[in-house]
Order: structure tokens, then sequence, then C-alpha cells
């Protein structure tokens, strides 16, 4: 993947306030950002053509090394755009409540259902997940998330030596961030350790976050303001290192 202005962190315009605070937030720590604009034909709808949102992504992202900033998990399927610019074979590692295979959406993504059509229409090879309903051999269930440590290296033993990274960030436990959403039981210095992990262990061709409201919440805006920028700035530390 050809990388373009190193360290610089893409902005989704979706329509919350929550990505402006965020791209404030990293302007005033000198990070470098762009803005990416989304057509009202995503921005206003729920369930996205798969066809209509790779244009979009490929459109966007093709050529450039994807560290991006997205809206809440209202918007969490443009992940699925965003890895459809990526031409080499990668893994997709998903933190997340939420497991977002979904259901019959045959044809389209959703917010809850992009991950099962990322397997068969973008260069993901496979996928694991941490912090969702499931606990299995390709995925470290919210239940026994504090066996990360021990069951990470494993699965990512069974991932491409390429990966993107998603997190949403309701996979944290809801007394250190507020999502709007059911949450966690992740701490942030669990996440920040199994990203180090990630980072150490293979190559990281993009990632993303969302999650992040906005100061509307009015619950723990500070911690989860924080939050959102280290872990946006340690994907783009971890997807720019030499």
């Amino acid at each position: 993947m050809v990388k373009m202005a190193d360290g610089k962190i893409y902005i989704i315009g979706v329509p919350e306030n929550g990505v402006d605070e965020l791209d404030s937030g990293l302007i005033k720590l000198g990070v470098e950002t762009e803005r990416i604009e989304l057509p009202d034909s995503i921005a206003e709808k729920t369930m996205i053509p798969l066809k209509k949102m790779s244009r979009w992504g490929a459109k966007s992202f093709t050529g450039k090394t994807p560290v991006v900033v997205n809206g809440s998990g209202n918007y969490h399927h443009l992940t699925y755009g965003i890895c459809s610019s990526i031409p080499e074979q990668f893994g997709y590692i998903h933190f997340d409540r939420h497991d977002d295979l979904g259901g019959a959406t045959q044809g389209y993504v959703t917010m809850a259902a992009f991950v099962t059509p990322m397997m068969f229409n973008t260069s993901a090879e496979d996928y694991m997940m941490v912090g969702s309903y499931h606990d299995g051999s390709k995925s470290i269930g919210f239940r026994s998330i504090d066996d990360w440590e021990r069951r990470l290296p494993g699965l990512l033993e069974q991932l491409p030596g390429d990966v993107y990274v998603s997190v949403d960030l309701d996979v944290l436990d809801p007394e250190k961030f507020y999502s709007g959403y059911d949450c966690g039981t992740m701490q942030p210095s669990q996440l920040m350790s199994a990203l180090e992990m990630i980072g150490e262990k293979k190559v990281v061709v993009g990632g993303d976050i969302c999650g992040y409201i906005g100061s509307s919440s009015g619950r723990l805006l500070e911690d989860s303001k924080r939050i959102s920028l280290e872990t946006i700035l340690k994907l783009r530390d971890m997807a720019y290192k030499p």
C-alpha cells in the first residue's frame, strides 16, 4: 500500500458532533487531519448497497493509509467501505461489544451487518473479534476478556501478516467510556495493551475508531474524548511505524 503524508488521520464527515470534537482535539495536538466527505445517500440511510459503499471507499481511500475517525456506532458499517480500498490480502480485527455479523441483508451493509460481506467482497482473508458476544475459535468474548493476553497470540497466528484494526469503543467498560450503547467489560489499559501486541506481531495497514458521541452525552465526557484520541493515535503509530 502507498503511504501518503505520514501521520495523517482521516475524519469522516458524518452528521454527528463527536467527529468534529475529535478533529479539533487532534489539531490541538498538532496532528495533520483530512476531512473525507460522506454522500447524503450513505449518511442518511441505514442500509447501503455493497457496490455503493465500495465505490465510496475506493474513491476516498485508494492509495492512502486509512487511519480513520468514524462517528458513533451508527456508522460502523463505513468500515466496509474503508476496507474496500485495501488491495492486498489482510486480516480484519474487530474490537466491539457487538459482532456486526448481521442477519439477512444480502446485497447491503448495515451497522450490525458488515463483517460477513466483507469476507466475501473485499481482500479480507479472515477475521477475529475481541469483546463481542461470541467466545470461540475466532473471538475473545466480553465475558472472558481478562483472558485476552493468553488467547490473543494464537488468534493472531491465524490471520495474514497484514491486518486492519477497527475499534468500536463500546467494547469498553461503561464506567470508563460512554457510547450510548450497551457496553463491554474491557478496560482502556487492556485495549491499549492488546493494540500494542497486534502492532508487534502484525503489519497494520489501516484502522478506525467509532463510538464517541460527543459532549451531548453529558457523561464521562473528558475521559471518553481522551480515550478516543489515545486510541486513534495508537492506531496511527501502528500503521505508520517504519
